[in-house]
């Protein structure tokens, strides 16, 4: 699979990861990611206004997380799942300042299901201080023995899509949360 990198709609170049592909943007790049399965190591945008367009259905980031940057802006188009299992790791990460405009639809996994943890200290979404989400599409946040959604102080999640948490721990059944 490829991932063909855009600057200014023009076709640039072409990348076997997302995650190379998002170190090169430059500011107002688009991303297209083909449909399909990625195993990465976390994926960082740093860039302002960087569109990331899943092409011809779902892409999914394995063991991956998406960490945007300070004062970064990612416009997420498309279908996108992301899955991380790695201890302290994070689904999404907004750093101080970063942006994540999200008007396709999202999963984010976090946790060690399946593994002989039931506490992993993971976060589906973290939103730093000065950070924002803007939530148009659906988005469903999976978590098993962490935190589903992680909002710092100073932190907003503007949310105009439907939304579903599924937060399961130690001696939990299931704690359900749906907006």
């Amino acid at each position: 699979m490829m991932v063909n990198f855009a600057l200014s709609g023009r076709r640039h170049c072409d990348y076997v990861s997302t995650g190379a592909a998002l170190a090169a943007a430059r500011d107002h790049s688009v991303v297209d990611v083909e449909a399909g399965r990625y195993f990465e190591s976390t994926v960082r945008v740093r860039a302002n206004n960087v569109t990331l367009r899943a092409v011809g259905g779902e892409v999914v980031l394995d063991l991956a997380g998406i960490e945007v940057g300070a004062g970064g802006v990612l416009q997420q188009q498309g279908k996108l799942q992301v899955s991380v299992r790695a201890f302290l790791a994070d689904g999404v990460r907004l750093a101080s300042g970063a942006s994540w405009l999200q008007l396709g639809s999202a999963t984010i996994s976090a946790g060690q299901a399946g593994h002989d943890r039931d506490f992993s200290l993971n976060n589906g979404v973290l939103v730093e201080a000065n950070a924002s989400w803007h939530q148009t599409g659906p988005l469903t946040v999976l978590a098993h023995g962490s935190i589903g959604v992680f909002l710092s102080l100073g932190g907003r999640w503007e949310q105009s899509g439907p939304a579903s948490l599924t937060i399961v721990g130690q001696g939990d059944s299931q704690s359900r949360g749906t907006s």
